[in-house]
C-alpha cells in the first residue's frame, strides 16, 4: 500500500510540473488551483479551489499540490 501511495504522489508531482512547464512555454504567468471536490478533499484544498496564483508565487504545499 505504501509503495502505491508513494508512486501516486510522485506521478502527481510529475504531472503538475509538466502543466506548469506548459504554461510557461505558452507565455502564461498564472495558474489556477483545481481540486476534485469529494469526501476526501481537505479543507485547505477546498478553499484554494479555483483560485489563481502567479507562477513566481508558487509554493508547493501552500498554494500548489501536493498539499
Amino acid at each position: 500500500m505504501f509503495l502505491r501511495f508513494a508512486a501516486d504522489g510522485q506521478m502527481n508531482r510529475i504531472l503538475n510540473q509538466a502543466t506548469l512547464d506548459g504554461i510557461k512555454q505558452a507565455g502564461g504567468s498564472t495558474y489556477e488551483f483545481l481540486a476534485i471536490e469529494d469526501s476526501r478533499t481537505c479543507k485547505r484544498c477546498q478553499k484554494l479551489n479555483h483560485k489563481r496564483f502567479k507562477l513566481k508565487d508558487k509554493k508547493v504545499g501552500l498554494n500548489f499540490p501536493p498539499i
